[in-house]
């Protein structure tokens, strides 16, 4: 395991979370589309994450610390959320205290299912725990064209899954692949990368960042065609398919160019909050939910920087306050009862 921390991960993983945070608060047009690359850079960066992280002496053990840090988070938080609107009722979360309502979210289900709607992006990192150890073993020998040829080859794929099962009669068929089998790809392409990254030249991530770009513009191109005018990436996230992906690649692949310029001066002007955002990502993602459901159920009208200026400020301050009460428990509790706690409260 590399015991040197990379901050220039912990800065792609907090852009991410800020981007995602601001997806919620309904941000005009423009900014949406400028932004919605936030959940493939979070998978990337997982990807990346997994490239440094440490052997697992079975695949049972890496699953148990992966489900540890990702589904107990949330299955906790969920609880809490649903427990506290049930004893103190408040109107704009009264179509969620409902038993459905609390299974749905727990089992990481959209909002269309009657469910708080936020946790789907549990079930994505999920799908990838499951494939991530496959991704290592069947790419870790590829060279940088390899494994870019790797990632067309399953893009293609998606894509023609996605055109044929969008348009599939089976409602109970084309659900399951619209909701698991082609965000598993999709997403796995993108986790590749990630986990590949270390491999790719600056001149190759040009030359993605170039491809990506062209692929993009043809999708604009396309749909302006059929449609008499521009359509977000948006409209092509669920399932994830080549126009979202291609926007989302091309800003990444720009970010991750961009890193050796900036990691230096975020190390001395903002390292120990980029680090700290980076090493709780989950829980921060967690508590911004409340807020941003709160200014979206009460039809707020305040300007989306001063709701966005709110959730951040909110969810931070109680992740904050949260980190301080489990770092309390060190010498009260022994080390190994300690190490779960900060496991599932500290993530």
């Amino acid at each position: 395991m590399n015991n040197k921390r990379d901050i220039s991960t912990d800065i792609l993983r907090c852009i991410g979370l800020f981007m995602i945070i601001l997806a919620h608060v309904n941000p005009p047009g423009v900014i949406a589309q400028l932004r919605n690359f936030d959940v493939p850079l979070m998978v990337f960066v997982s990807g990346v994450s997994f490239s440094f992280s440490k052997g697992y002496r079975s695949y049972t053990e890496y699953i148990y610390s992966r489900v540890k840090r990702l589904v107990l988070p949330v299955w906790i938080f969920v609880s809490m959320f649903y427990l506290f609107i049930s004893l103190f009722p408040v109107d704009v979360f009264n179509r969620f205290n409902d038993i459905y309502s609390y299974a749905n979210t727990l089992f990481f289900k959209d909002a269309v299912d009657n469910a708080l709607g936020y946790t789907w992006i549990i079930r994505i990192f999920l799908m990838l725990v499951i494939i991530a150890p496959l991704i290592r073993s069947a790419t870790k020998s590829l060279s940088q064209l390899q494994v870019f040829l790797s990632f067309i080859i399953v893009l293609i794929l998606n894509q023609m899954l996605c055109a044929y099962y969008l348009a599939h009669d089976d409602v109970a068929l084309k659900t399951i692949v619209i909701n698991y089998i082609l965000p598993c790809i999709s997403y796995g392409a993108i986790f590749l990368l990630g986990f590949n990254n270390q491999k790719f030249s600056p001149y190759f991530k040009c030359f993605v960042s170039l491809l990506a770009f062209v692929t993009f513009v043809f999708f604009v191109l396309f749909y302006k065609r059929i449609h008499g005018g521009f359509v977000s990436t948006q409209s092509f996230k669920y399932p994830p398919s080549g126009y979202y992906i291609s926007y989302s690649i091309m800003v990444i692949f720009i970010l991750s160019l961009m890193m050796n310029r900036i990691t230096h001066v975020v190390k001395i002007l903002l390292g120990k909050f980029v680090v700290f955002c980076s090493s709780n990502s989950i829980w921060i993602y967690l508590w911004h939910i409340p807020v941003v459901e709160y200014f979206s159920s009460s039809h707020d009208d305040h300007n989306f920087l001063i709701r966005y200026v709110i959730a951040c400020t909110i969810s931070l301050s109680l992740m904050f306050i949260q980190v301080r009460l489990v770092n309390g428990l060190k010498e009260k509790v022994s080390p190994t009862n300690f190490k779960h706690l900060r496991d599932i409260f500290t993530g």
